[in-house]
């Protein structure tokens, strides 16, 4: 009898056993591939019947998206995915609030995925309503609120009007990244146990590439959102005219006289405006540092240029040293692994 109980007991357990997991860095693998197969119309084939019959047994997704509610910005068709790969949540603005926090925390805890995109796209309706203002009703203006920060970051930074949308796009994305973890117990436990990551993305919609980047805030757990100054784009006297995207992230390495703070993740960065690329070396709150490094830098590497960088809510400026621009990512990347 207990024979035939424990050999019951095994392939019940066997039968809903749950998946493996799959780890952040696989997952983003996957979607990688995806949007590459989307961009050069090489689709896998799809058998939705044998995957709707498959998934009357559960859900397993690898991935959560949280991206806008717009028409054009569809996940699973812009990373090439079969049904049931992808915990998609969609709002105006791709913003953080109770209800999106609460479905990205049950997809982490209960559905044991461990990687979120929080993806934003070109041209986004809202965040372009939240540039123009107005009184939108009771609640749009809410969610126009969610975005105001960074699009008053986007206008202070903009060295030219055309740049303020894209740059609160990306701006967007990475306040939103950064509510994730400040207003979630559940997503600071799970990160801390190294069970959880966050990525940010932006969808091209002119081109269908997705650019995905990790957040350059270092949150800390217990900390207030906005400790960590964001990226800059564009805006010096350099000749990267149009809005940054970060391209990779090295490991980041300890370097003497480097200050590590608040803005220590830029450091081994690549950035391009889209036709050149430069690399990030290191970042000083005190500007004569910065352009004591910049001038010794100067004597024997490619073109030197400061960054400065002014966070919205702590009104600290950050001088980021920055080498370049080189012609393409490989020539920086080369650059990149001779800094290493």
């Amino acid at each position: 009898m207990n024979k035939f109980y424990f050999l019951a007991v095994t392939l019940i357990c066997f039968t809903f056993a749950t998946p493996a997991q799959v780890a952040p860095d696989e997952a983003l693998a996957k979607l990688k591939a995806g949007n590459k197969r989307y961009l050069s119309q090489t689709f896998k084939t799809k058998d939705f019947a044998a995957q709707r019959e498959e998934q009357k047994k559960g859900q397993h997704p690898y991935a959560i998206i949280l991206t806008c509610a717009d028409s054009r910005v569809p996940p699973e068709h812009i990373f090439d995915e079969d049904l049931g790969q992808l915990f998609v949540v969609r709002v105006a603005g791709n913003v953080i609030d109770e209800v999106t926090l609460g479905s990205i925390e049950y997809a982490a805890e209960h559905l044991h995925v461990q990687l979120l995109v929080v993806l934003g796209h070109s041209a986004c309706g809202a965040v372009k309503a939240t540039i123009e203002g107005g009184d939108f009703g009771k609640n749009i203006n809410v969610l126009a609120g969610k975005i105001k920060p960074a699009v008053d970051a986007a206008k202070a930074q903009a060295s030219d009007k055309s740049l303020v949308l894209p740059l609160a796009v990306e701006g967007n994305v990475e306040l939103q990244a950064e509510h994730c973890y400040s207003e979630s117990e559940i997503l600071q436990e799970l990160r801390h146990k190294n069970e959880f990551k966050v990525m940010c993305g932006i969808y091209r919609i002119e081109t269908g590439e997705v650019v995905l980047s990790e957040p350059v805030m270092k949150f800390e757990e217990g900390h207030a959102p906005g400790a960590e100054p964001k990226k800059e784009h564009g805006a010096e006297k350099h000749e990267l005219g149009k809005p940054e995207l970060k391209m990779e992230k090295s490991k980041e390495t300890s370097a003497v006289g480097y200050q590590f703070g608040s803005d220590s993740q830029v450091k081994g960065t690549i950035f391009s405006d889209g036709k050149q690329y430069s690399f990030q070396v290191s970042s000083w709150r005190n500007k004569a540092k910065a352009e004591r490094e910049a001038e010794k830098l100067a004597k024997h590497k490619d073109r030197v240029f400061i960054m400065p960088f002014t966070h919205p809510e702590t009104r600290q400026t950050w001088y980021r040293v920055r080498v370049g621009a080189f012609p393409t990512i490989t020539d920086a990347e080369k650059f990149q692994s001779r800094m290493e």
